[in-house]
């Protein structure tokens, strides 16, 4: 396969970082003060963080994309890989959760529950589309992407850590130690296939779709869910 490495620019990186500290502690607030509806609150802040991160890494999307026949097919090989490793850990995280915790619920499921039920369009577009999008190019394109350079291993902890944290820092006291155990493992070992398929593929372009593949079959479960439900 053709190398065709991820890495950003210095002056990208850069840009990137200030824009991952000011996405996750400040612009939440603000869009707070600005939209009282939850749900559309979420899909705004998530709509802003997607059309943000295209533009501050416009430069390396355009070099670092595939467009050719025989990368797309490596890229496929590789997203089919990480998909089994996903569903596989999954499964074996299922069978956990049931041996320690039976009545374990994931907070961050039962919001993504309650926002398909205010507006499924906006939600299937924010899960789908806006947070993968600018998720993975965040998390493995910049922090995966500049910290592997230095260390491997420190690369792939410090990026499946982070992306760990945001999912569950929201949460943090509603979970009791055993629960946050769990839940961090539903967010860790995802984090760190999709931060492998970013390294074998050499392309930003595998864990976005594997993040898309993945958010999509979850939605096609929230809504079997809450048509029985219903």
């Amino acid at each position: 396969m053709e190398k065709r490495s991820p890495a950003l620019s210095p002056i990208e990186a850069k840009r990137g970082s200030l824009w991952m500290v000011f996405q996750y502690l400040l612009l939440p607030q603000l869009l707070m003060l600005l939209i009282g509806d939850t749900g559309f609150q979420t899909f705004c802040y998530h709509l802003i963080c997607f059309f943000a991160v295209l533009l501050i890494f416009r430069s390396s999307l355009r070099s670092c994309l595939p467009w050719d026949l025989n990368h797309w097919k490596g890229i496929i090989r590789v997203c089919l890989l990480s998909l089994f490793a996903y569903y596989l850990t999954g499964f074996l995280i299922r069978l956990l959760v049931n041996a320690l915790a039976p009545t374990f619920s994931n907070r961050n499921d039962e919001a993504l529950m309650q926002m398909a039920g205010s507006s499924l369009f906006l939600f299937g577009v924010t899960t789908i589309l806006l947070a993968p999008v600018s998720e993975e190019l965040l998390f493995r394109g910049l922090l995966f992407g500049q910290l592997v350079k230095r260390n491997r291993c420190l690369g792939y902890l410090v990026s499946s850590l982070c992306f760990c944290l945001i999912h569950l820092v929201g949460y943090l006291g509603t979970y009791t130690p055993m629960q946050f155990f769990l839940a961090f493992l539903q967010y860790l070992l995802p984090g760190l296939i999709l931060a492998w398929s970013c390294e074998k593929s050499r392309s930003i372009a595998a864990p976005i779709l594997i993040h898309m593949v993945i958010n999509g079959i979850s939605l096609i479960s929230i809504l079997q869910l809450c048509v029985f439900i219903g």
